[in-house]
């Protein structure tokens, strides 16, 4: 058949939709070099895949694959391919496929300079051109300082190109340089202190996540030894050493450690690994704000503000919608609601176009619960779609809840039929099952959620009917919450229980 579904899902497409305007003109260039490419075949498809749509986005049958080749079909209906034609076809599309990928490897290797230039010393190396050498390393080390980070990756140049030095200087029997060794053992040190503690904070991170165990024989020397050195000033030690302390201890002194210390030092790292810090310390804020430190939520917005002026969730082709929920969620509960406004106003045109929409409903119906308005609150979720993301869903779910709950539209004759008692239901059913897109620990905080929103919801009706809340029930709550975990939306449950609480009094 000519359906497309095995074609735009193909590994060919999903490399080219990865391509920027300029990629997709120089890969046309790439093409036609036969340096690269010999098969006219295997131009003519991209040329054509091209002029249908330079976003690699637009559905296309094999049909119109097997014309752009010069190729006419024998099934004059242009319903089937034959055999052959099926196999001529995905033999160029094999092609094609392995040329997109050789062009994305080298652009990806000619953009790190330091490495390129790594390479091309270390090719003269090989072939034994020393006489070159020295100003193809003092070339390479210019380029590597005119680097503004003072990241991993800087240090791994750093070490490379030191290395290569020291091997010069042994071939060509200079051995009077006696800083040499130490300069590359230094290097040397940085570079794998710098990758270790990285990998450190990655690992006892999961850990912390997932509830696994992890081996660290060098730990306790690495950080005995980085407490008392000067290495801790090297920028991308320092930073994941304090990150590190951080995990472990989550105290509130290592917190603005690490933040003061990634502050005065962002423009020495990538953007992304910024996003990466920042994402840790927001975290480690959300942590704080659970445990009833409301300071944090003014620090959470602060890293948010400060993340937006560097562009760190705008950097790919579109806003990370996940942050935007994040943010919005943030200046809400701050009482921030022009911010918040001129925010989304910003930012909307940056979201993916198949979530803008929902994001922007999801945002209207969170403000609009903050301000008690619970019929606009309910009109805007209900203008959102039906999610992929069961993320999504589930918090769609929750606000919704929410809503219900706190528009005291429970009376004692719907108390059976209220829409509140369907959707916990669903959410229940949603959540009860094991999905292996949904990790455990995320299921499990969901599932939490349900559980005590029940127990609260069954309370509600009791007083509802007339019926008295025991001391004891209202206490059986307030106890047992602060050991349920993991939990979303703990505050609100608190906010909640203690509303149940005074309608005692």
């Amino acid at each position: 058949m000519l359906k497309n579904s095995e074609v735009h899902q193909s590994k060919l497409f999903a490399l080219l939709r990865t391509l920027n305007k300029k990629e997709v003109r120089e890969l046309s260039l790439w093409l036609q070099s036969p340096v690269h490419n010999s098969s006219e075949e295997v131009r003519l498809l991209y040329e054509g895949l091209k002029s249908k749509d330079k976003s690699f986005r637009r559905p296309i049958d094999k049909l119109s694959l097997l014309k752009f080749i010069n190729i006419t079909p024998s099934d004059k209906n242009g319903t089937h391919l034959s055999p052959k034609e099926e196999k001529t076809l995905r033999e160029v599309m094999h092609r094609l496929t392995g040329q997109v990928q050789d062009f994305i490897v080298w652009k990806d290797f000619k953009a790190k300079k330091n490495k390129l230039g790594y390479h091309t010393t270390n090719a003269f190396l090989g072939r034994k051109l020393y006489k070159y050498l020295p100003h193809q390393l003092e070339k390479s080390r210019r380029e590597l300082e005119t680097k503004p980070h003072r990241d991993i990756d800087y240090f791994e140049g750093t070490f490379l190109l030191k290395e290569i030095e020291l091997i010069l200087n042994i071939i060509l029997n200079n051995r009077g340089k006696k800083t040499e060794y130490q300069s590359t053992i230094d290097s040397l040190r940085h570079l794998y202190l710098s990758k270790l503690l990285r990998y450190y904070c990655a690992a006892i991170s999961h850990e912390k996540m997932l509830q696994v165990k992890y081996d660290y024989p060098f730990i306790d020397f690495v950080k005995q030894y980085i407490e008392g050195s000067t290495d801790k000033e090297v920028p991308a030690i320092g930073v994941y050493f304090y990150l590190l302390k951080l995990i472990e201890t989550s105290k509130p002194d290592d917190y603005y450690d690490l933040k003061n210390y990634l502050f005065e030092r962002l423009d020495l790292f990538d953007i992304h690994e910024v996003r990466q810090l920042f994402n840790h310390l927001t975290n480690y804020c959300n942590l704080m704000i659970k445990a009833g430190k409301q300071e944090f939520v003014r620090e959470q917005h602060e890293i948010y503000k400060q993340g937006l002026a560097l562009k760190c969730w705008s950097t790919q082709l579109n806003f990370s919608n996940h942050q935007f929920t994040h943010i919005i969620k943030n200046a809400l509960q701050l009482g921030e609601n022009q911010w918040a406004d001129t925010f989304v106003e910003k930012y909307q045109r940056e979201l993916a176009a198949t979530v803008r929409e929902d994001m922007v409903n999801y945002y209207f119906a969170l403000k609009h619960f903050h301000q008690k308005d619970f019929d606009k609150a309910q009109g805007c979720l209900r203008r959102i779609s039906q999610s992929e993301d069961f993320t999504y869903t589930l918090n769609f779910k929750i606000l919704s809840l929410k809503i219900h709950y706190e528009s005291n539209t429970l009376t004692i004759d719907n108390l059976d039929s209220h829409p509140m008692n369907y959707e916990l239901e669903t959410m229940r059913q949603n959540v009860s099952v094991r999905n292996k897109r949904m990790s455990e620990i995320f299921r499990q905080a969901y599932s939490n959620f349900v559980n005590v929103f029940r127990r609260i919801l069954d309370r509600k009706k009791k007083r509802i009917i007339g019926e008295q809340l025991s001391a004891d029930s209202i206490k059986r709550l307030e106890n047992d919450l602060p050991k349920i975990s993991p939990l979303v939306e703990k505050e609100w449950l608190e906010a909640q229980i203690e509303a149940l609480k005074k309608s005692r009094i």
